[in-house]
Formats: C-alpha cells, structure tokens, sequence
C-alpha cells in the first residue's frame, strides 16, 4: 500500500508544479490589468483637471 501512496505522490507533483506556475502567470497578469486601469483613471483625471 505504501509504495503506491508513494507513485500517486510523485505522479502528482508534475501538476502541483503546473499549478503553481497557473497561479504565478495569472497574479502577474492581474498585476497588469490592475496598472493598465491605474493609467486610465489617471488621464481620466487628468483630463478632468484640464478642462
């Protein structure tokens, strides 16, 4: 019983480690999404104060 825990175990890390690379690209795309509405509101500001 033990040796197939173990084969599950390390048959599973490939897909944690696939996993944590998902998480990592879609925080830094959030990361993106976030400064590019950052930029938006600051011309619209901007603007705002120009008229």
């Amino acid at each position: 019983m033990t040796g197939l825990i173990q084969r599950l175990e390390f048959a599973n890390r490939p897909q944690e480690s696939l996993f944590q690379e998902l998480q990592h690209r879609v925080a830094n795309n959030l990361q993106v999404v976030v400064a590019m509405l950052q930029g938006v509101r600051r011309d619209l500001s901007d603007e705002a104060i120009a008229c």
